[in-house]
C-alpha cells in the first residue's frame, strides 16, 4: 500500500493542551473527511501495521512509534481530545504530504505541411481537447487555439487557413502518468553502455529480488519457509537473481525440495539458510543453469540433489563461495552436500567450505551410466573440506568424487575423511579425492588424514587420490587415459605398514609427478586395469614415505603394463619394505624404466617378482641406495621368467646384504658398472700344472670366463666349472703355465 506522511503528528511530534500542558494520554481520532467513519492511519512507511483508533499518546504527549502515515489519495478528518475526552480541536480535509502528487511526461510530434494543408492527423500523440494541454507551433511561431486552429478531436487539429508548403508544424502535449507518488514503472532508466536498451526503474530493480520482498524475516526464529518458497517461485518465473540479506539467518522447518525447471540464481550475501526439518531434506533439485553463491547452508541433507531420475542435461552449474555445515544423514546414512548425478556440461565448484559432510562433500557423476562422458568440463577448485564421515555400517566415503571427462581438481584441501568401525571389504573404504574420468588434472591439492575407526579395511581402500578409468560403453577401447596428478601433498593415509595408499590408479596415460606422499602402506599403486593394460605410466619426482612394515611399498606396479617410467623419486620405505615393487600379476609386464631414483631406509630397494607371467625389457639405471639390505632382488617363486633385464650404473654400495640378488638373474640379465655389485673381474694366475681353482670375486656366478695363456705351453685349455666363488681351469699335456683371466656375470658386454 502506498502511504505518505501525515501533516499532523507525522514525525516525532509532541502534543499539548490549550494551556500548554503536555497532552499525556491524549487521543487522536482519524476519520474519512467530513464524516465520523473511522479511517486507518499507519505506523510506518511500509503501510502494513495500522495505528489504534484512537491513537493514545504516551506520557510525553507523543505518538507511539513516533510516526503517522496516511493512505495516499484518501482525505482525512483528525479529532484531538484530552485523556478525559475533552475536545481540543477538529481538522478536516487533511491529506498526506505530497498525496495525489501528479506526474506528467511531455510528448511531441512534428508534421511537414503540404501546400494549403488545414487538417493534421496526429499519429504518435493524443491530447484532451478543451484542457489547454496542447501547444502548436508553425516554423517555431506559437499558434493560438480558436484563432489559428481548432481542437477537432484527441488526434486531429484543423487550421483556420492553409499552411504553406514545407511548414514545420510541431504539436506538444503533457500527459499525466500517475496520480500518486512517483511509481518506479514510469521512471525511465537508460543503461550507460554502448548498445544498451532503455527500460524503467521497476524492471531494472526486478532483475534482482530479495527474499525480504516476500516477507522473509531472517531472525533465525521465524519460520521463513513460505516466504522463501514464494521467492524461489518468482525467481523461476522471472529469471531474476534471488538475494538474501547479509547477516540474516532464514529458518525453514517444513521444507520440501523444490524441483527447478528454469535457470536458478541465488546470491546469499553470506546469509544463512538453516533447515530444521525433523526429517532429512534437500534444498533444490536443479534441471537447468544454476548459480549459487556466498550462502551458508546449515543442517541440510543435501544442498543440490540431482539424481539419475532427472534426465535433462544441465548446462552450467556454479557453486561458489558457499559454506556448508551440519549435514544430516538420511537412509543408510548417505548424504552429500552436492549431488549431481544427472548429466552436466560445465561444472564449477570453487572456493567453498564444507564441514562435517556425510558420505561425500562433492559428488559429480554416477557409476551406473554406460557412458560417463555425459559429464564434461568439471572444475572443483580451492575448496576446504573438513570432515567426511559415515555414522554406521560399511560404505564408501569421499571428500571429492567425480565421474566424467575434462576434469580439473585443483587447490583443494581435504582432511579427516574417516569411516566408522565395521567389516569393510574391497568395495568399501575412504578416499580423499576419487575420480573415474579421462583427461583429468589433479593438481596442487592437500589431502590429510584418510582412515577408518578400528581399521578393518583392505589396504588399498584407504586412498588419498584415486584415479580410475571411465565407463564409456566402448569395451574395445581403453576406458580411461590422460590423467595428471601433480604437486599434491598427501599425508597420514591409513596406518603404518598395513593400510593406506597415497595415489592409486588403474588406467592408461597417467602422470604422477612432483607430489609429497606420506602413507601407511603404498605410496603409489598401479593396480589391475579395467580393460586394457596400463600403457604409459610416468611416476617421477615424487617424495614418498611409507610406514614401517615388510608389506610397505613406495611404488608398486602390479599389472600388465607397458611403457612405464619410474624416475627421480625419493623413496623412504619405512625400514623393511620395498621402495619399488614390480609384479607380473595379470599378464606380461614389459618396457619399464627405473632411473635416477633415491632409495633409503628399506629392505629391498627394487623388488621384481615374476609371479605368474614373464617380466621383460626392464632398464634399471643411475639409481642410488642410501640404506637398505638389497639394491635389486629378482624373485622367481611365482613361476614367471625374466628376459631383457638391464641393470647398469647404479650405486648399491650401501646394501647390507647384496647389491643385486635373486634367482631371476640369468645369462640374459645385463649387469654392468654397478657399485656394490662386482659383475666383472679379472687377473692372472701363478704357474698351474694340469688344473686349479681360481677365486673370481664376482657378486654371483659368472656367465662367462675368458682365459689366456701367458706363455708357451699346453693348448687344450678350458674352464671346467664355474661356481659362486671360484672357477676351475683345466688343460692337457705336461708342464705348467700361467694364465690371464676375465670373468663376467653377464655375457652381454663381452
Amino acid at each position: 500500500m502506498s502511504v505518505t506522511p501525515s501533516p499532523i503528528g507525522g514525525f516525532a511530534a509532541q502534543f499539548f493542551d490549550n494551556n500548554g500542558v503536555i497532552l499525556s494520554g491524549g487521543k487522536i481520532y482519524t476519520y474519512a473527511a467530513g464524516t465520523t467513519t473511522p479511517q486507518a492511519s499507519y505506523t510506518s512507511a511500509a503501510g502494513v501495521t495500522p495505528h489504534a483508533n484512537p491513537i493514545i499518546l504516551d506520557s510525553a504527549g507523543r505518538v507511539p512509534g513516533g510516526e503517522i502515515w496516511l493512505t495516499d489519495g484518501l482525505v482525512y478528518k483528525f479529532v484531538i481530545e484530552t485523556a478525559a475526552s475533552i475536545l481540543i480541536g477538529t481538522y478536516d480535509n487533511i491529506t498526506g504530504v505530497n498525496s495525489n502528487f501528479v506526474n506528467y511526461t511531455v510528448q511531441e510530434e512534428v508534421i511537414t505541411a503540404t501546400a494549403g494543408q488545414t487538417v493534421f492527423n496526429l499519429s504518435t500523440i493524443n491530447y484532451t481537447p478543451g484542457t489547454n494541454s496542447l501547444t502548436v507551433y508553425i516554423d517555431g511561431v506559437n499558434q493560438y487555439v480558436g484563432d489559428s486552429y481548432l481542437e477537432t478531436d484527441s488526434d486531429t487539429v484543423t487550421f483556420t487557413s492553409g499552411v504553406h508548403v514545407g511548414g514545420e508544424v510541431k504539436f506538444t502535449t503533457a500527459v499525466q502518468t500517475t496520480t500518486g507518488a512517483v511509481d518506479a514503472s514510469i521512471v525511465s532508466y537508460e543503461p550507460p553502455f554502448t548498445g544498451s536498451v532503455a527500460t524503467n526503474v521497476e524492471a531494472k530493480l526486478a532483475q534482482y529480488v530479495s527474499v525480504k520482498d516476500f516477507g522473509a524475516v531472517g531472525d533465525g526464529v521465524t519460520d521463513d519457509t513460505v516466504a522463501l518458497a514464494a521467492a524461489i517461485a518468482y525467481q523461476q518465473s522471472s529469471g531474476c537473481t534471488l538475494g538474501l540479506v547479509s547477516g540474516k539467518t532464514y529458518n525453514v522447518s517444513t521444507w520440501s525440495a523444490l524441483t527447478l525447471s528454469n535457470p536458478f540464481y541465488l546470491e546469499g550475501q553470506n546469509a544463512t539458510l538453516r533447515c530444521s526439518n525433523a526429517t532429512r531434506v534437500a534444498f533444490v533439485i536443479c534441471q537447468d543453469t544454476t548459480k549459487i553463491t556466498n550462502t551458508i547452508f546449515d543442517g541440510w541433507y543435501r544442498i543440490v540433489n540431482n539424481t539419475t531420475a532427472v534426465t535433462q542435461t544441465i548446462d552450467n552449474f556454479e557453486f561458489v563461495g558457499n559454506t556448508c555445515i551440519n549435514a544430516t544423514a538420511g537412509a543408510n546414512n548417505f548424504a552429500y552436500y552436492l549431488l549431481l548425478q544427472n548429466p552436466v556440461n560445465r561444472v564449477f565448484v570453487d572456493n567453498n567450505r564444507f564441514f562435517d559432510a556425510k558420505t561425500a562433500a562433492v559428488y559429480v557423476g554416477d557409476n551406473v551410466y554406460a557412458n560417463q562422458d555425459t559429464w564434461q568440463n568439471i572444475t572443483v577448485s580451492n575448496n576446504f573440506i573438513d570432515g567426511v564421515s559415515i555414522d554406521a555400517g560399511p560404505s564408501q566415503i569421499f571428500g571429492i568424487l567425480v565421474y566424467g571427462r575434462d576434469v580439473l581438481i585443483s587447490g583443494n584441501s581435504v582432511k579427516d575423511v574417516e569411516c566408522a568401525a565395521g567389516a569393510y571389504s574391497s568395495s568399501n573404504g575412504a578416499y580423499g579425492i576419487y575420480t573415474k574420468s579421462r583427461y583429468t588434472r589433479i593438481v596442487n591439492n592437500t589431502v590429510h588424514n584418510i582412515g577408518v575407526v578400528n581399521l578393518n579395511a583392505d589396504a588399498d581402500q584407504l586412498i588419498g587420490i584415486n584415479v580410475k578409468g571411465t565407463n564409456r560403453g566402448v569395451t574395445s577401447a581403453p576406458n580411461g587415459y590422460s590423467s595428471l596428478v601433480e604437486g599434491n601433498t598427501i599425508e597420514n593415509i591409513g596406518a603404518a605398514g598395513t593400510y593406506g595408499t597415497g595415489v592409486s590408479m588403474d588406467h592408461n596415460g597417467v602422470i604422477v609427478t612432483g607430489n609429497w606422499i606420506e602413507s601407511g602402506r603404498y605410496g603409489v599403486l598401479a593396480a589391475d586395469p579395467i580393460v586394457a593394460s596400463n600403457d604409459g605410466l610416468v611416476i617421477t619426482s615424487n617424495h614418498i614415505t611409507v610406514g614401517a612394515g615388510a608389506n610397505s611399498r613406495g611404488i608398486e606396479i602390479a599389472t600388465y603394463d607397458t611403457h612405464t617410467v619410474l624416475g627421480e623419486n625419493v623413496i623412504n620405505a619405512g625400514g623393511t619394505g620395498n621402495c619399488i615393487r614390480i609384479r607380473s600379476v595379470s599378464g606380461v609386464l614389459a618396457n619399464v624404466a627405473v632411473n635416477t631414483n633415491s632409495f633409503r631406509n628399506c629392505g629391498v630397494a627394487l623388488f621384481m617378482s615374476a609371479d605368474t607371467f614373464n617380466i621383460s625389457n626392464i632398464t634399471i639405471t643411475d639409481n642410488i641406495l642410501v640404506s637398505g639390505t638389497h639394491g635389486v632382488f629378482m624373485n622367481t617363486s611365482g613361476g614367471g621368467l625374466y628376459t631383457d633385464i638391464t641393470i647398469m650404473d647404479n650405486d648399491f654400495s650401501a646394501a647390507s646384504t647384496a647389491g643385486i640378488d635373486g634367482a631371476g638373474i640369468s645369462a640374459t640379465t645385463r649387469i654392468r658398472n654397478n657399485r656394490g655389485y662386482v659383475s666383472e673381474n679379472g687377473g692372472a694366475t701363478g704357474s698351474i700344472s694340469t688344473s686349479a681353482a681360481v677365486t673370481h670375486g664376482c657378486a654371483s656366478i659368472p656367465t662367462s670366463v675368458i682365459i689366456t695363456p701367458l706363455g708357451v705351453g699346453p693348448t687344450d685349455v678350458y674352464v671346467s666349472s664355474i661356481g659362486a666363488t671360484t672357477f676351475t681351469i683345466n688343460f692337457g699335456g705336461g708342464g705348467s703355465q700361467a694364465f690371464a683371466w676375465e670373468a663376467k656375470v653377464s655375457n652381454y658386454f663381452a
